[in-house]
């Protein structure tokens, strides 16, 4: 039996201008009156042009910056497992609302992944319900805190991927380098030139 379908890009149904804030939203229009500004005076002085391209990227990098700033304050990122038959599952990853995620889950549907706390719902069955990675008895005995410790012991592996050398002496080699190649071809230039 396969899972309720859940729209992939789009969990909170919110309108694209809705997810910046107002205001945000009256700095952006300020930004983009003055760039229109500035395009009429460009027709008139060609110099501002240097200020119509600054006032046109500012008001792009401001647009996006506040969109995602007030996207991060607003939306969480959700985990679902979804089945697609017997042998098969997948996982979508849905932007929802962050204030009803907090209210409305159960904590027992939260995870740590990458040091961000993300719902993890396992909607394969009836209803979704928290995802359980373990269905069946991992092995005979439960493992104790020192076999878990040692796995967790990666020392050995540590010292051998270490870099051996540390400071400026690689870089350093690296510009001399580049910096004799490019003087190279300069005096090649030079050169055919005086020829």
């Amino acid at each position: 039996m396969a899972s309720k379908e859940i729209n992939v890009t789009n969990g909170h149904n919110i309108k694209f201008y809705k997810l910046i804030d107002k205001e945000f939203l009256i700095l952006i229009g300020i930004n983009f009156f003055s760039f229109l500004i500035f395009l009429l005076f460009t027709f008139l002085i060609p110099q501002f042009i240097f200020f119509t391209l600054f006032m046109f990227f500012g008001t792009v990098f401001l647009a996006g910056g506040s969109w995602f700033y007030s996207c991060r304050k607003k939306l969480i990122k959700c985990y679902y497992l979804n089945k697609a038959n017997d042998k098969n599952f997948y996982w979508v990853e849905v932007w929802q609302i962050k204030e009803d995620v907090e209210k409305n889950l159960d904590p027992s549907f939260l995870w740590d992944v990458h040091g961000k706390i993300i719902p993890v719902i396992d909607n394969t069955g009836e209803k979704p319900k928290p995802f359980e990675p373990h269905t069946e008895q991992i092995s005979q005995y439960n493992p104790s805190s020192i076999d878990v410790a040692r796995t967790l012991e990666q020392s050995a592996s540590k010292r051998v991927l270490k870099v051996k050398e540390k400071g400026y002496k690689e870089p350093i080699k690296l510009l001399l380098l580049i910096g004799g190649m490019l003087g190279m071809g300069y005096l090649i230039i030079v050169l055919l030139e005086s020829t």
